[in-house]
C-alpha cells in the first residue's frame, strides 16, 4: 500500500532534517580536524615545537598568551649560559600594524630571586629581535658604521627620533644570534660607544571574562 500524499510530505521533510543534521555534523567534525591540525604545526603555542628547527618547548605563560594570542614561537632558549638559570628566552612572530608587516619580539622571562616576584610571578621585559640601537662616539657618523658592517647580515635602517642613534638590523634573530650581533656591533670600540635591543612596546593583555569575574 502506498504512501499518502500528506505521509509522503512528511517522510521528506524527515529526510531533509535527518541530510541537514548529518551534514553540519561533518561540518563539525571538519572544522575540529582542522583546528587540530593548525594547532599542532610547528610554532603554534599549542604545539609545543619552535617554528624553526622545532625545537620543544614548555607552556606558554599566560600573559604571553594574553598579549600575543595569534604569534607563533620562533625560537626558545631555556637557559642561557650568560644569564641566570631562572632567564628563559623566547622569540616570537606577531602581526603588526598592518596584515604584511611581521614582528620579532624576543621577550625575557624571569622568575624567582633577582626580579622581586615569586615563580608563580614571572616579569617580562619585551624587545624587537631584530633591532638594535647603536650609540657612536663622538665624530662618528652613521656612514662610518655602514662602512664596516657585513651588509649580508646587518642594515642601518633608520635612526631613534628621539636621540639621532642609529638602528641597525640583524638576520639572526635566534637568542644566541641576537647576543652575537650585539657583541659584534660592540666590538667596534672605536666607533661604537654602546649597542642595545630596542625596546618594545607590547600589546595589552587581553584577559577571557571567565578570567575578569
Amino acid at each position: 500500500m502506498g504512501l499518502s500524499k500528506s505521509e509522503r510530505r512528511v517522510a521528506i521533510w524527515v529526510g531533509v532534517g535527518i541530510g541537514v543534521a548529518v551534514s553540519s555534523m561533518l561540518v563539525r567534525v571538519a572544522l575540529q580536524k582542522k583546528n587540530e591540525q593548525m594547532s599542532n604545526l610547528p610554532g603554534n603555542f599549542d604545539s609545543l615545537r619552535t617554528a624553526v628547527g622545532g625545537k620543544p618547548f614548555p607552556s606558554v605563560p599566560a600573559e604571553l598568551r594574553e598579549r600575543f594570542s595569534n604569534a607563533v614561537v620562533v625560537h626558545y632558549e631555556g637557559n642561557a649560559s650568560e644569564q641566570p638559570s631562572t632567564v628563559k628566552n623566547w622569540v616570537i612572530e606577531s602581526a603588526g600594524s598592518f596584515r604584511s608587516e611581521r614582528l620579532f619580539v624576543l621577550v625575557e622571562e624571569s622568575t624567582g630571586e633577582g626580579n622581586g616576584t615569586s615563580e608563580e610571578e614571572p616579569a617580562f621585559r619585551f624587545f624587537r629581535a631584530s633591532e638594535a640601537q647603536v650609540t657612536l662616539k663622538s665624530g662618528v657618523e652613521a656612514d662610518d658604521l655602514k662602512a664596516v658592517l657585513d651588509e649580508e647580515r646587518f642594515q642601518v635602517i633608520g635612526t631613534n627620533s628621539q636621540n639621532g642613534n642609529p638602528i641597525v638590523q640583524f638576520r639572526d634573530i635566534s637568542p644566541p644570534g641576537i647576543r652575537k650581533a650585539l657583541a659584534e656591533l660592540k666590538g667596534f670600540a672605536g666607533l661604537v660607544d654602546s649597542a642595545s635591543l630596542s625596546p618594545f612596546p607590547p600589546p595589552p593583555r587581553e584577559i577571557s571574562h571567565t578570567e575578569s569575574r
